[in-house]
């Protein structure tokens, strides 16, 4: 995933977790090795295959190029076929758009239409596309969209311990039959405090107390403090005549994304 990569490790927090457990020597890098002998995708019996963001913004990619791709370091600003298979891979989202378009997350990244799906599958002899990298917007763990054809699997529920959406888990029966887990996990220090409830949490409902409501607010205020470098970045890249404003679509698309 795209979360297994050097720089996103370097730049959100992973390198200052190992160095604090185990000092500055090796650890970190033996990570990064360890990261660099997963596979980038795999195929379920011949008929789907599971990867992490999704599709590419060239048409006639094949399973072939996907073998041969060197596991280096993912490059944002792609210079050559390979770098750029490598983003879309790990970057790219579904969209319900006909071919290529901007990606919601802005700089170097891709969305990709049903018709992107339907031919990579075809041109692979594969049924499904199985991908993760986003949380569907409707929070429940998973989202079927493409004519059935692209599939997303999203396994942590409650992402960030703020978002109140479900996890799930795709289990397969013969012939690419499936079904869907879904599951609400208890928060991490549940099982560090060795007391694990009867029942899991109750999920907040909308429309609770101003109490409630206000908190949401607070937690906002805190993940743009959080990430304001990102998205004043963001937002500068959407000022193209640098007035100094920017649509809504693009405050939300910055929003989504970061």
């Amino acid at each position: 995933g795209n979360h297994e990569d050097d720089q996103i490790n370097m730049k959100y927090g992973f390198l200052d977790e190992v160095q604090r457990k185990f000092g500055r020597g090796h650890m970190y890098q033996e990570f990064q090795e360890l990261w660099n002998c997963l596979p980038v995708a795999t195929i379920i019996d011949g008929l789907a295959i599971v990867l992490h963001g999704g599709l590419f913004r060239q048409d006639g990619v094949t399973l072939s190029h996907l073998k041969a791709l060197p596991r280096v370091p993912c490059n944002l600003q792609p210079k050559n076929f390979q770098e750029t298979l490598m983003v879309d891979l790990l970057w790219s989202d579904p969209s319900d758009t006909v071919g290529h378009d901007r990606g919601v997350r802005g700089g170097n990244t891709v969305n990709f239409g049903p018709d992107v799906t339907h031919k990579f599958l075809a041109l692979n002899n594969l049924k499904m596309l199985i991908r993760s990298h986003e949380v569907p917007p409707s929070n429940k763990g998973y989202e079927v969209r493409h004519n059935g054809r692209c599939v997303t699997v999203f396994s942590a529920s409650n992402y960030c311990g703020h978002r109140g959406n479900s996890g799930a888990v795709m289990v397969f029966q013969p012939d690419l039959k499936y079904s869907f887990q879904e599951y609400w996990a208890p928060a991490l220090d549940t099982f560090l405090k060795d007391t694990v409830p009867k029942c899991p949490p109750k999920r907040p409902a909308s429309g609770e107390s101003e109490g409630a409501r206000q908190d949401v607010i607070r937690q906002v205020k805190m993940l743009v403090l959080e990430h304001k470098q990102d998205l004043q970045w963001f937002f500068t890249s959407e000022d193209e005549m640098t007035k100094g404003f920017i649509t809504i679509e693009a405050w939300r698309r910055g929003m989504n994304a970061i």
